[in-house]
């Protein structure tokens, strides 16, 4: 049985079994009945014999693979892989240094969730362009950080910020204009 684990741009992961639910959620799910269009899909093989034993499967799986990705992230950074390094430095100051709200944890709860292999990685933080280049710091140590994990080519004028509701759900999006001091920092790091 393939278990699907979408991690949706915003809203974080939400478990599929079959490809056929999976395709129509991703469809229509857009609160303006529009397409899906920033998300990334693991695909596990899980040999299970029942539905019961598949819904176990499914809920267990994110615990399973946070573990899987602590290990390796952690077996990759002894044994000297420079971007597994780069991707625990950027993820510990974002830790330490970010506004503690729902964005937040949802974005460090998506980020245990995908492995360090620069390809996969690089695409989870592109994802997430909007916070991790606009919100979290505007130190051009911060930003030498995020480049070492993903090249960033340019900064925009505005960014999306989502708009969450009293429960914790994205309610929609909101515009904001960027700060100098982010357009200044990220030029000098990216000059570096």
């Amino acid at each position: 049985m393939k278990v699907y684990l979408l991690d949706v741009y915003g809203r974080g992961p939400r478990y599929f079994t079959d490809e056929k639910s999976l395709i129509s959620y991703l469809n229509t799910d857009d609160k303006r009945g529009e397409p899906i269009n920033r998300y990334q899909i693991t695909v596990v093989e899980a040999q299970v014999e029942s539905s019961t034993d598949g819904l176990t499967y499914v809920k267990n799986f994110e615990k399973i693979t946070r573990e899987t990705n602590l290990r390796e992230s952690k077996l990759n950074a002894v044994l000297g892989d420079e971007y597994a390094i780069a991707v625990d430095k950027l993820l510990s100051y974002i830790k330490d240094n970010a506004k503690d709200n729902l964005y937040r944890q949802e974005f460090l709860k998506a980020a245990e969730l995908v492995s360090v292999e620069k390809k996969e990685f690089s695409k989870f933080i592109a994802n997430y362009s909007d916070y991790v280049v606009y919100q979290i710091s505007d130190k051009v140590e911060y930003y030498k950080l995020l480049f070492a994990v993903h090249n960033f080519r340019k900064i925009n004028d505005r960014y999306t910020v989502p708009v969450y509701d009293t429960v914790g759900r994205i309610r929609s999006y909101g515009s904001r204009m960027t700060s100098e001091s982010n357009k200044k920092n990220f030029l000098l790091a990216k000059a570096k």
